[in-house]
């Protein structure tokens, strides 16, 4: 009886906190000098969409895609993994 209580509940917390998950942009330097971002999207709720506006307001001026990535990872939830969407984006300013 317990667990099913539990269980919708269990779903909730990890939807939530994953629809909640926001673009975070990393910088690098690339052999040739130049920045570039790796875009994480990851998460229920995330598409290509939020990598590409996030994309547009760390260049301005454009944008040349590098690499682009979609997956599944394991993500911790109440003390157990559970599969989660991961989507990257690789991207070089102009």
């Amino acid at each position: 009886m317990k667990k099913t209580v539990l269980m919708p509940f269990v779903i909730f917390q990890f939807l939530f906190t994953f629809s909640l998950a926001s673009v975070s942009p990393k910088a690098f330097t690339e052999s040739d000098g130049k920045t570039a971002y790796t875009l994480s999207c990851s998460g229920t709720g995330k598409d290509w969409s939020d990598c590409y506006q996030e994309a547009g307001t760390l260049c301005p001026d454009g944008y040349n895609i590098i690499k682009k990535s979609k997956g599944i990872v394991a993500a911790p939830v109440n003390g157990k993994s559970t599969l989660a969407p991961s989507k990257k984006l690789v991207i070089e300013c102009k």
